[in-house]
């Protein structure tokens, strides 16, 4: 084997042996990002289940729903989502529309869909309240 060939066999080590770190780094890394959305998303399930069974608890039978008003929103004119699909409806319409808990819309309370950061403000209606003692 030439110099010349010793030297470009060398290179190619090198280069495969970078190429492979890079690619296992970004294999770790989209893991790590999955584990974190799959986390965020079970985080925010959690919490639309645990303020439905406090709100309906007491008596609160509706909310208003609620976004985080920016272009991440799904249905914002202009933002990253404009339309809404079948798996994530339009949260930009929903915004400040009253719904009950008894009767969701398609994709789910506030907070269920994938990502969604929108949240049920309560309607509250002090001849449905109930004491939650």
């Amino acid at each position: 084997m030439s110099e010349m060939q010793s030297l470009r066999f060398l290179r190619d080590v090198v280069l495969y042996i970078g190429l492979k770190a890079l690619l296992t780094e970004y294999a770790v890394r989209r893991e790590g990002m999955r584990a974190r959305l799959i986390a965020r998303d079970q985080t925010s399930k959690m919490n639309v289940a645990i303020n439905m069974a406090r709100q309906t608890s007491i008596g609160i039978e509706e909310y208003i729903w609620r976004t985080a008003k920016d272009r991440r929103v799904v249905g914002t004119p202009g933002g990253l989502w404009p339309e809404g699909n079948a798996m994530h409806g339009n949260h930009y319409k929903r915004e400040g529309k009253t719904y009950r808990w008894d009767n969701p819309p398609h994709d789910g309370h506030p907070g269920w869909p994938i990502n969604c950061r929108c949240y049920p403000e309560p309607v509250l209606d002090p001849d449905k309240l109930r004491s939650a003692a």
